[in-house]
């Protein structure tokens, strides 16, 4: 093969490792895999000086591949850049069971809440007013000792407004008791203190999903989770609170929380 052949052909086998090293996937330090390449031109080409410095050699006995190394300058010759990989957030993802918790109870315990707290103000107005009666009966009384009767009627009355008030009391805190067993503390006090969380509910403006980790896994509940509902779609689910009771389909940790419904209660609309 003549001089002039052969500087054709080393040139096309240079454009073509060239051609490789733009489209190969480069490591760290400009190492790349090229697939059987072997140098094909002698040296002390004429075209030697042209070519980026590469020396060929194989990555064990037998093998196929080649490891080709560059210098900075057949790399900045070839197009080559490298650079260190960066750090990039990775969103794990772990699948759960969930379930559509029924609102009824909850909203039973919103309104027996509801009507606690109104009678106990009612019953605070009547035993203020009870109290400022009694204790004028008994001024009177030491004006007007004859006044036995209606000092004893109102101090009677007084009395009776402070049981009453009393049972209305613990009426509410009987429910802000059976509130917490029943949903956990963070969306029990959010029932008795009717809160915008419970409002929400109770409105149907939102739903509430039970999850459930598989059985041994442990994590640490996420403030947002993609949830799959029927059809395919998909939503963004809020953590509320850790659940009270642990579904017995699924023996472990449970997690409630809240989805926003496409629709509001038929009422509201």
């Amino acid at each position: 093969m003549s001089s002039g052949t052969r500087s054709i052909f080393g040139r096309a086998v240079l454009r073509a490792v060239r051609g490789v090293a733009v489209t190969a996937a480069v490591l760290t330090a400009g190492v790349f895999l090229v697939s059987n390449f072997q140098p094909s031109e002698p040296a002390g080409s004429s075209d030697a000086d042209d070519a980026p410095k590469a020396v060929a050699q194989s990555s064990s006995p037998g093998s196929e591949a080649a490891v080709v190394k560059l210098d900075s300058g057949g790399q900045e010759k070839g197009g080559i850049e490298t650079a260190a990989p960066k750090e990039i957030a990775y969103q794990g993802q772990t699948r759960a069971y969930g379930s559509i918790l029924p609102l009824d109870r909850l909203t039973s315990l919103y309104n027996a809440s509801l009507a606690a707290s109104a009678q106990l103000k009612s019953a605070q107005v009547k035993l203020s007013a009870s109290r400022t009666a009694s204790e004028r009966a008994q001024n009177l009384l030491k004006v007007f000792p004859t006044a036995v009767a209606q000092a004893e009627s109102a101090e009677a009355t007084y009395k009776i407004d402070a049981a009453a008030f009393e049972a209305v009391q613990a009426e509410g805190e009987a429910v802000r008791n059976t509130a917490i067993q029943e949903w956990g503390l963070i969306l029990g006090q959010a029932i008795v203190a009717r809160s915008p969380l419970a409002e929400g509910l109770v409105l149907r403006k939102s739903a509430l999903i039970q999850l459930s980790l598989p059985p041994g896994a442990t994590i640490a509940a996420p403030a947002r989770i993609s949830v799959t509902l029927g059809g395919g779609s998909t939503a963004e689910a809020d953590f509320v609170s850790e659940a009270a009771r642990a579904d017995p389909k699924v023996p472990n940790v449970s997690y409630l929380y809240k989805i926003p419904m496409a629709r509001p209660a038929p009422w509201l609309e």
